[in-house]
């Protein structure tokens, strides 16, 4: 089931460099235009397999017809984009990824990150003063210590 969502992606992604949009004036579709749409689109929906168990759709296809369509074009690209993400993996990979981060500022702040954030605060009104002043070498000494 996962390659076929791939494969379907992939075809959806590379198709779509092979169209362009247009430039230019802008139109309503016609009846014709519009049936078009609405056959490639519901028959894109009715082909793609549901989501596997425990996925989530970020971002759901739009299956409405355009409102506007490019004046003059002999082609019209139709989009079809849709993300799903694995809920359970997201989750455990942000989860992770907090987590590392954490460990990496405890590191590097010998586990006092309240301390530190003070102690940064303070150089910066320092900084601040330096620079109302024009003092150039405190100003790069305090830049040196952050």
């Amino acid at each position: 089931m996962r390659f076929m969502l791939a494969l379907a992606a992939l075809s959806l992604i590379t198709a779509q460099p092979c169209h362009a949009d247009g430039d230019g004036d802008t139109r309503a579709p016609n009846a014709a235009e519009a049936a078009f749409y609405k056959k490639v689109l519901s028959t894109f929906e009715k082909a793609l397999p549901p989501a596997p168990a425990g996925w989530n759709a970020d971002k759901r296809p739009d299956t409405k017809v355009p409102k506007q369509v490019y004046a003059g074009a002999k082609h019209h690209s139709v989009r079809y984009v849709g993300e799903w993400k694995d809920g359970g993996k997201k989750t455990a990979a942000d989860k992770k990824a907090s987590q590392d981060f954490n460990k990496m500022m405890a590191a590097q702040t010998g586990g006092d990150m309240e301390g530190r954030m003070r102690e940064q605060e303070k150089l910066f009104e320092e900084m601040g003063k330096a620079a109302q002043s024009g003092n150039q070498a405190e100003m790069k000494r305090i830049q040196d210590r952050l």
